[in-house]
């Protein structure tokens, strides 16, 4: 597992990343796992959910779970302004995409190893899905391993139904016809 966890580091550290800010903390994401980048838009609340997942949006035709970036690593919430983004990111897996709310994109950065300063970063059960921090701009930034940034109880909450193959329930109205949401 070291081996691996030394491989993504690498790769990280040979990468464009793209830098977003989460309650006030400078993130990197591997661009490879990037889709895009959309304006925050209106969502739809989930009652019972934890709170780092605000609810279901829709792009494109397709409805994914939107998390509060600041929230799912353990911090503040995302201060939600004009500068606020969705980060639409491949989380491992097969088709697995979310979106992230950022306060702010800061930036592509090209990190290319021994370029810039770089710590590997620290290991333990907590910081699994951290990887080197790099210093970006005068600014240190912590790669994020999206693949793992997940907790297994997080991935149980977002993609549980997914996994057991039940089918999405067909919204009715009231009338008990198909297609009108109640």
């Amino acid at each position: 597992m070291e081996r691996e966890h030394n491989n993504a580091d690498r790769s990280a550290e040979n990468a464009d990343l793209l830098l977003v800010r989460a309650a006030g903390t400078l993130h990197a994401l591997p661009i490879e796992t990037v889709r895009e980048v959309v304006p925050v838009v209106e969502h739809r609340r989930v009652p019972g959910v934890p709170d780092w997942l605000l609810g279901i949006f829709g792009v494109r035709g397709s409805l994914l779970p939107l998390v509060d970036l600041g929230l799912l690593l353990g911090g503040d919430a995302v201060r939600r302004t004009r500068l606020s983004r969705i980060v639409i990111v491949h989380t491992g897996g097969e088709a697995r995409f979310l979106g992230l709310v950022v306060d702010e994109i800061e930036g592509l950065e090209r990190a290319v190893g021994g370029a810039a300063p770089c710590h590997p970063g620290f290991e333990s059960d907590q910081t699994r899905h951290l990887g080197p921090i790099l210093v970006v701009a005068g600014q240190t930034a912590q790669v994020l391993r999206l693949e793992r940034v997940l907790t297994e109880e997080q991935r149980r909450v977002l993609f549980a139904r997914e996994e057991s193959g039940s089918p999405p329930a067909k919204p009715t109205s009231e009338r008990g016809g198909e297609g009108a949401l109640s």
